[in-house]
């Protein structure tokens, strides 16, 4: 069965209707993704990491590149997983791990995860610095807050175009990264505005989600540890709720404007 690319509602029913009814992996695979992240911040703050402006240069560096050997494998393996599901194929939690035993996978996922950070910051760059100029020549700072968003919302636009080179790379790790992330920009072009609206609805339920929390930690007095706490509740109720949804409508999506089959009717992953 294929999806109809035009019909952004019937594939955000489809991906939910997936995410349902594969509730019990797709659970297990967001705790996990949670649990790991929890994991490594945990030891990086152990052995005195913090993040913050005055530590080492070289520390910051090595734990970005922790976290980056860690995020990557699993966002990777999550990918595949999901893209399983999608098509109504048999697909185990454990497959996320075995993107840190392969090393081919291991690298994919790595670089893969480069590139688009780098494609991500350059097309974010090449609208902001324009608009931040204009704007800061106006005088205005709601002029300049205006402009800047309007600058960041068509950066958002193109960097989401490259989104679907990710799950093309999860699909086929032995795939070139760069022409995974050219292939996905020219097929999802011609809908460009209507996938920036697809994902502005999961945007707004994780705005509805962290907010809260992030009121709580503006007007209520609290510790750094508290702090912390609160942060980590927030993210990972966000990614617990919202973003195994977004990525599974992201992925159904992209395989209904690449022509790509999901579950048919006979099998158990349909609506």
């Amino acid at each position: 069965m294929k999806l109809n690319a035009n019909d952004s509602a019937g594939i955000r029913r489809y991906a939910a209707s997936v995410v349902r009814q594969n509730s019990s992996r797709v659970l297990l695979a967001a705790l996990l993704v949670v649990v790991v992240d929890f994991v490594v911040q945990l030891c990086l703050a152990l052995m005195g990491v913090t993040g913050s402006i005055d530590e080492p240069r070289l520390v910051t560096l090595l734990s970005n590149l922790v976290v980056l050997l860690v995020s990557a494998p699993l966002s990777y393996g999550l990918y595949e997983l999901f893209q399983r599901m999608a098509c109504g194929q048999p697909g185990s939690v454990k497959a996320l791990l075995l993107w840190f035993a392969d090393g081919m996978k291991l690298k994919a996922s790595v670089l893969g995860q480069l590139w688009f950070t780098l494609l991500t910051f350059c097309w974010l760059l090449l609208y902001a610095l324009p608009a931040t100029f204009i704007g800061s020549m106006s005088g205005s700072v709601f002029f300049l807050f205006l402009i800047i968003f309007a600058a960041m919302l068509l950066g958002a636009a193109e960097v989401l175009l490259y989104t679907p080179g990710a799950y093309m790379l999860a699909e086929e790790p032995s795939r070139f990264i760069t022409e995974c992330f050219s292939d996905a920009r020219q097929g999802m072009k011609p809908y460009k505005w209507q996938f920036l609206g697809f994902n502005c609805l999961y945007v707004l339920q994780l705005l509805a989600i962290v907010i809260p929390f992030a009121l709580i930690i503006v007007f209520v007095p609290m510790s750094a540890t508290a702090v912390s706490l609160v942060t980590l509740a927030g993210s990972s109720a966000a990614y617990l709720l919202v973003v195994p949804r977004m990525h599974m409508g992201c992925i159904c999506y992209y395989r209904a404007v690449f022509g790509l089959d999901v579950a048919g009717p006979d099998d158990p992953f349909t609506m």
